[in-house]
């Protein structure tokens, strides 16, 4: 369904400009679900402003504004992505007159490069509530990794993923599913290679890797892994050597509630080869992934599954076969977490959490604001 999406110039109040390259953030009045650095340099936020009005807002290197933006009736916006010729955004919006009060649909848009709309389009409705999760470039289009329930039935939580082209046309649309009627399940498709697309999350609580058909979304091959307890998988990379690299969480080294930071190593066709928890005692988090210019990758520790409340914001560098290389924490005193983890076009690293964004430089190091400890 295509229809016009209202933009919406919006006055935003920020710190003043850095001088450099690295820095500490704090957003007043709004929050952050995604940050998408650009070739081009600089960074696209994605997030709502208070009173939930959905935000778009361009910064350059050093963290300054360039124009910052709202697209009615989007209530949030969740996700963003740049495409060669502008960017992606994907957000929802409250059903009018639905059947409950937390009844959402998702609106998807394309956006030029200074934040005009392209195109838009609704995904769901009245009793078909449709989430976004994740957004990946691919060399034609987009896949959109999200979930979708009914509103009368919240028990069962699908994973949906659907593949578009750079129009916004739909190219096919699957969900995933097993046999129980209560279900819960997130799929997050991150990588294309040939025929195949590669994908990792849960199912049921078990940490899954999945093998689709590009062409047609069809399930080639999936595994779970893990133990007794809920583990949970939401990036991976793959190596030079073919084989992949996944993060995470998982309880069943605590045999509890608690998450602890988990990266899995697997062949291309889900084998487990090794995993490795990394534990700070008494904390509850959950490990975000992403490749450093070096050939190492970074994670960081966010708010564990299901959010838990007890974080700290730590970045860590690994190998590729998992030995670490060095750990930061930025708190400075203030827990906070941090969540998406994202390389940046001058080698440094971005990482997000609601109301904090945090530019270090290949190291981790930040020159002003918060210093690493």
């Amino acid at each position: 369904m295509r229809f016009i999406l209202l933009l919406i110039y919006l006055p935003l109040l920020t710190a003043p400009v850095f001088a450099q390259t690295t820095f500490h953030k704090k957003w007043a009045g709004s929050l952050i679900f995604d940050a998408c650095p650009l070739e081009t340099g600089g960074v696209l936020l994605a997030g709502y402003n208070s009173p939930r009005n959905s935000l778009a807002v361009r910064l350059d290197d050093a963290g300054a504004i360039i124009w910052s933006k709202s697209y009615a009736p989007m209530h949030d916006i969740c996700n963003v992505l740049e495409v060669p010729d502008g960017y992606i955004i994907a957000g929802d919006s409250l059903v009018p007159d639905g059947p409950n009060d937390n009844a959402r649909y998702t609106i998807i848009a394309k956006l030029s490069p200074t934040g005009e709309v392209i195109w838009s389009q609704a995904l769901g409705g009245f009793n078909l509530d449709i989430r976004s999760k994740q957004l990946t470039a691919t060399s034609s289009g987009f896949i959109f990794s999200g979930t979708q329930q009914l509103v009368s039935f919240p028990s069962r939580i699908e994973p949906l993923i659907i593949r578009f082209d750079y129009d916004g046309d739909v190219q096919w649309s699957k969900t995933y599913t097993t046999e129980f009627n209560t279900f819960n399940g997130e799929l997050y498709a991150q990588h294309v290679e040939g025929d195949t697309l590669f994908a990792c999350g849960d199912i049921h609580g078990n940490a899954c890797f999945i093998r689709l058909n590009y062409h047609s979304g069809e399930l080639m091959e999936w595994r779970t892994f893990g133990g007794p307890f809920v583990e949970n998988l939401s990036s991976m990379f793959q190596l030079n050597d073919g084989n992949y690299l996944m993060a995470g969480s998982t309880r069943s080294t605590t045999f509890s509630e608690a998450d602890r930071c988990w990266i899995v190593n697997t062949d291309r066709h889900g084998q487990m080869r090794w995993s490795k928890v990394f534990n700070i005692s008494g904390m509850n988090q959950r490990a975000w992934l992403t490749k450093s210019n070096d050939g190492n990758f970074v994670f960081s520790a966010g708010r564990g599954y299901n959010n838990g409340s007890s974080s700290i914001p730590i970045l860590c560098k690994i190998s590729p076969e998992g030995q670490p290389i060095w750990a930061y924490d930025y708190s400075g005193g203030t827990p906070f977490s941090l969540n998406q983890l994202s390389s940046t076009a001058d080698g440094g690293l971005l990482a997000v959490n609601y109301n904090t964004l945090l530019k270090t430089d290949a190291e981790g190091r930040v020159l002003n604001g918060c210093c690493p400890a």
